[in-house]
């Protein structure tokens, strides 16, 4: 089980781990201002290179042009992620060795790597993840984004998506996943039990 919440961290990896929603000031009309609606995402693999997703809806009555979702301001540029990036590298090495035919007789090689990658998207989540570099004016909140969404709630915000809790949720079925197989070798030997003989 241990290589399955593995390929499930993997392949969250590479969703939305992060969303905002801005709409810029309106005016005293009523109207939303400069770049109207903007709505920018960040996997985890993006975050390794600093690239990001965004897509900018303009003020009623202005007609969108290419320009516009490329001249937003340097504080939605974020920068690349050190951390992040040992975060995938750990995944990847944890599911190698998970996989490999030793994991049975020794998972503390990927116990090993399974705990970098928790401790690496631990202080990530803590110093903030990159994208909200740009939320001076947003509210930051652990409601995933999804519930925002639906809900309707009228908020400029930065939030985890449900894609970032559900690596959470695969980082720690893999660890255990490991540790259980860990103790499974630690527990003396039980005899079996001797086959009832023919009457």
């Amino acid at each position: 089980m241990t290589w399955k919440w593995t390929v499930i961290a993997l392949f969250c990896f590479a969703l939305p781990w992060v969303a905002i929603k801005k709409e810029n000031d309106k005016d005293a009309y009523g109207r939303v201002e400069e770049y109207g609606l903007i709505r920018l995402s960040q996997s985890g693999h993006q975050m390794a290179y600093g690239g990001h997703s965004r897509t900018v809806t303009p003020p009623t009555g202005v007609a969108a042009h290419a320009e516009q979702s490329s001249n937003l301001p340097d504080e939605y540029s974020p920068s690349p992620c050190p951390l992040v990036v040992l975060y995938g590298v750990a995944l990847i090495a944890a599911l190698g060795l998970s996989l490999h035919r030793s994991f049975v007789r020794q998972p503390k090689p990927a116990i090993f790597a399974i705990g970098i990658a928790v401790v690496c998207l631990l202080l990530q989540s803590l110093f903030g993840m990159p994208l909200w570099g740009g939320g001076h004016d947003l509210r930051s909140t652990l409601i995933p984004s999804f519930v925002l969404e639906w809900f309707h709630f009228p908020w400029n915000y930065c939030a985890f998506t449900a894609w970032y809790w559900m690596s959470w949720i695969a980082l720690i079925g893999a660890f255990v996943s490991a540790n259980s197989r860990r103790v499974e070798l630690a527990l003396p030997n039980q005899p079996r039990p001797l086959p009832e003989e023919e009457t």
